[in-house]
C-alpha cells in the first residue's frame, strides 16, 4: 500500500540518485520507472521505482537493472521509541 512515507523515500532516492550523477553528466543517462511491474519465471512484482539503461544493449529488451521497494512497517511510536534510546 502506498503512503506518503513512500512516496517522499522513493521521490528522495530517486533525486539523490540524480544528483550523485549530475557531476559526472550522467544524470540523463538512465530511464526511471515508476510502478512498473518486474517479471519473474513464475509471478510479477511492482516496485516502487527502478532504473535501467535508455539503450540495452542490442538484442536484449528495455528493462529495469536497479528496482527500489519501500518498506514501512512499524507504528510511529516504536519507531520514535528506537530513535529516543540511541540518543
Amino acid at each position: 500500500m502506498l503512503s506518503r512515507e513512500h512516496t517522499a523515500a522513493s521521490s528522495g532516492i530517486n533525486w539523490a540518485t540524480t544528483e550523485a550523477l549530475r557531476p559526472m553528466s550522467l544524470h540523463a543517462a538512465p530511464h526511471r520507472y515508476s510502478g512498473t511491474n518486474i517479471e519473474g519465471r513464475d509471478r510479477s512484482k511492482q516496485g516502487n521505482h527502478g532504473w535501467g539503461p535508455r539503450r540495452p544493449p542490442f538484442g536484449h529488451p528495455k528493462r529495469l537493472s536497479v528496482t527500489l521497494e519501500v518498506a514501512y512497517s512499524e507504528s510511529d511510536s516504536k519507531l520514535n521509541s528506537g530513535l529516543a534510546q540511541s540518543k
